[in-house]
């Protein structure tokens, strides 16, 4: 079998549906690529008739053909919504769209837009150890008046794509409205204790599986007792709170250290 000797197989983004399902009876799901280009060329669209699967019916019947429209840039999602209805994976091509097409504007707060639209049909993988650390840094950096950008310095982000929370450029986190925000999964062994630090410019609550800690001080919240950690989310009272950094460690590791 061709699955026994690749990890996968990458579909071309000219899929239609028709082909993505004959894709589906001949190999295993999961390693079958389905290929979404940003740019939105030669991808499918919706069909507002029979005519668009026959261009020269339009001729024949003296109708105005319309142009087949493409689903690209925010409407990516449509055409994930059939490879994950499939149980496909996905290969998306071109995300730089979002440089390209919004040069002016602020680049990150697009990019959470374009994800945003995704981020219902992603799987997220959780954290699965700890200790657990982040600074939130999104990889740009400055040195006098030079700007640069490096992907080794990008910390660990938030698993819930959203608007409302924009890492900013060179660390930290803001969280632009107030409300319960939900920041990271985990799946972690069962600890005897957690210690989580957490520096922010005011006030927040720190939620542990849904439930509040009470702070032990101005920047740390404990939990005694066998804890299995699977979220870590936050309730802000203030708009534009910015979160530092973030600690997470088990009592355990705490005492050895």
């Amino acid at each position: 079998c061709f699955y026994d000797h690749c990890d996968g197989i990458y579909l071309n983004y000219n899929w239609s549906e028709s082909e993505l399902l004959d894709s589906a009876d001949f190999g295993e799901i999961n390693k079958i690529y389905a290929g979404i280009d940003v740019f939105a060329r030669g991808c499918i669209g919706p069909l507002t008739s029979v005519f668009e699967y026959i261009p020269f019916l339009h001729k024949l019947l003296g109708l105005q053909q319309k142009p087949v429209r493409k689903y690209g840039g925010f409407d990516c999602n449509k055409s994930l919504c059939k490879i994950d209805f499939l149980r496909m994976s996905t290969a998306l091509f071109a995300p730089g769209w979002i440089a390209e097409k919004f040069s002016s504007l602020d680049q990150i707060h697009m990019g959470l837009k374009f994800w945003d639209h995704l981020s219902n049909l992603m799987h997220r993988r959780p954290i699965l150890e700890l200790p657990f650390e982040t600074d939130f840094r999104a990889g740009f950096s400055r040195k006098g008046d030079q700007k640069w950008f490096c992907l080794r310095s990008i910390s660990p982000q938030p698993q819930f794509v959203s608007t409302s929370i924009h890492p900013l450029p060179e660390g930290g986190l803001m969280i632009r409205e107030p409300g319960e925000h939900k920041l990271f999964l985990l799946e972690c062994d069962v600890v005897s204790g957690l210690v989580i630090s957490l520096r922010s410019s005011s006030p927040i609550s720190v939620l542990v599986n849904g439930s509040a800690l009470p702070p032990s001080s101005r920047s740390e919240y404990r939990l005694n007792g066998p804890v299995h950690l699977k979220s870590l989310d936050i309730i802000t009272n203030q708009p534009k709170t910015i979160i530092f950094n973030v600690i997470v460690k088990s009592l355990t590791s705490e005492s050895t250290a």
